[in-house]
């Protein structure tokens, strides 16, 4: 009898640890949903959708929202293609695609953590960070010229997720994390990145106005990866520079070879008109050059191979110059000596055609002299 009841106790035993390890089992298939929502970054106003879907259409979906200093909120229950949203839970705000939760019309507040589960044991969890605005700015943004001084400022107003997780259950991840950069038409500006709080970022840089602002626009970019998708958000300011148009350069005449008394002429416009110059490049021999506002003539006075100059043009003292470069030989003609031996070639060439007439006027009239006989 006692033996009898040992092996009952037994087989009890048995059925209770396979019991426990098929339920076991079953938790551990479930611990995490089978698609699970990534880090997201969007704009004020935007609408977006947070995907979770569970291992089974029969598995119990949760959906849940963490924020500081309230209690965690449970926003709805899916299972069966059933969807329940809890008390409380506003429709307003929020809407389901099946098992995916959808965010309406983003709020600063919307920033958070979100969390998706099918099991007890652990969390599948989102941050949404929410960009409220991105300011560009110059300060002074008047009257600006080439070598004066301006401020640029980018200014980004945000919402970090303000989840109630230590660093070590969902941290911000440093990628999600928006940054900043500056940008003058196609140049990118090293500007100092300060964080005022948690909510502002704003970077800065104290530059000078060179010839390449002319034209462009001041450009901040906001970038955010989130979920390994680029997010970015642009600001631009148009630069106030009346006073200063781009510089137009006319070289003339352009050869690839120029006789020892030739000229170039170099005519740069701008406001003002800049100060323009002949540069050498290498050591040139000295041709002589006449400047003015705006110009400059180059006269050479010495034959050379591969000869390259600059044709210097500056707006102000403090500005960089703007060149343009043109590389030619200089011939050991003179105009004088190339006119006198075109003058001699045509002389030449008149000579010769006047002897050929003859020829052939005195050969034609033999042949008549052969014909009639």
């Amino acid at each position: 009898m006692a033996s009898s009841d040992h092996l009952a106790r037994i087989e009890r035993c048995l059925v209770a640890i396979l019991l426990t390890v098929a339920v076991l089992g079953r938790l551990a298939s479930a611990v995490m949903p089978s698609v699970v929502p990534k880090d997201t970054t969007a704009n004020v106003g935007d609408t977006i959708q947070l995907e979770c879907q569970p291992p089974l259409q029969s598995d119990e979906l949760k959906w849940y929202i963490y924020r500081i200093g309230q209690p965690d909120q449970k926003i709805f229950t899916a299972k069966n293609g059933d969807v329940k949203y809890l008390t409380g839970a506003n429709q307003n705000k929020f809407g389901n695609n099946g098992t995916n939760l959808i965010l309406k019309s983003l709020e600063e507040s919307d920033a958070a953590t979100y969390s998706c589960s099918v099991s007890p044991i652990e969390e599948a969890y989102a941050n949404l960070v929410v960009i409220k605005s991105l300011d560009a700015y110059a300060a002074p943004n008047t009257q600006l010229s080439v070598g004066s001084s301006v401020t640029f400022t980018c200014t980004l107003s945000y919402s970090p997720p303000n989840s109630n997780f230590t660093q070590s259950r969902k941290p911000l991840d440093s990628k999600q994390d928006p940054k900043l950069m500056m940008y003058v038409g196609q140049r990118q500006l090293d500007g100092v990145m300060v964080d005022q709080e948690d909510r502002q970022k704003m970077a800065t840089v104290n530059t000078t106005v060179t010839q390449d602002f002319i034209g462009n626009n001041f450009f901040c970019v906001m970038m955010s990866e989130a979920g390994g998708v680029m997010v970015q958000k642009y600001a631009n300011v148009s630069l106030n520079l009346a006073n200063s148009v781009a510089m137009n350069f006319n070289v003339v005449p352009v050869k690839n070879e120029y006789l020892l008394d030739d000229s170039v002429n170099c005519t740069v416009t701008g406001n003002p008109l800049p100060t323009v110059k002949w540069v050498p490049i290498g050591g040139q021999t000295n041709p002589s050059y006449q400047s003015g506002p705006g110009w400059a003539t180059l006269t050479f006075n010495t034959p050379g191979q591969n000869i390259t100059w600059n044709c210097s043009a500056q707006a102000t003292m403090n500005s960089p110059p703007v060149l343009k470069m043109i590389t030619f030989k200089v011939s050991d003609q003179t105009k004088a000596n190339v006119g006198s031996t075109a003058s001699l070639r045509v002389h030449l060439t008149s000579g010769l055609a006047v002897a050929c007439m003859v020829v052939f006027t005195f050969s034609l009239n033999l042949l008549k002299t052969f014909a009639a006989n």
